[in-house]
């Protein structure tokens, strides 16, 4: 017998990430419980996604706003456009999401790449920058333009 993953509700209350198990349900720590939704599949593939930000700190960021995921996504981080395209020949990605500017390649080129070399990959630029001509050619390589600050729910459910 083996056990299954359950997806759970999230708890409503502000910044309350931590649960207990209880059986059949979790207990979060605002005492308001969160059921199990549906089994996941055991069988089901993970997805997985390649981040691209030439800054440490924001990678760390996105590394723990997406910790939640990590039963459903398996996460890689790229410091460089030349590091994602060698992690990316090391293992493709089912998705990647790329900083706008970047020293050396920037996000568009770097999904331009992308495109080229995996088709299949869905393509996400995340950028700062607002000015009309960067967003224009962010779109021509990239299937969303999600623009910084955002926050992680946007993120998850963009992806």
């Amino acid at each position: 017998m083996h056990a299954l993953k359950f997806k759970l509700q999230l708890c409503t209350a502000d910044r309350c990430t931590s649960r207990t198990p209880f059986p059949n349900s979790y207990k979060c720590m605002s005492g308001r419980i969160a059921a199990p939704k549906e089994p996941l599949s055991p069988w089901r593939p993970m997805i997985r996604i390649l981040f691209v930000d030439d800054e440490a700190r924001i990678l760390e960021g996105v590394r723990r706003s997406m910790y939640c995921m990590r039963e459903e996504w398996q996460m890689r981080f790229a410091i460089s456009a030349a590091a994602a395209l060698e992690a990316l020949a090391a293992e493709s990605a089912d998705v990647v999401v790329s900083d706008m500017r970047m020293p050396g390649m920037d996000g568009s080129q770097l999904l331009s790449e992308v495109k080229r070399l995996y088709p299949q990959a869905v393509r996400f630029i995340l950028s700062g920058q607002s000015q009309s001509d960067s967003v224009v050619q962010a779109t021509r390589t990239a299937h969303q333009y999600l623009s910084k600050p955002c926050d992680a729910l946007t993120l998850k459910s963009a992806i």
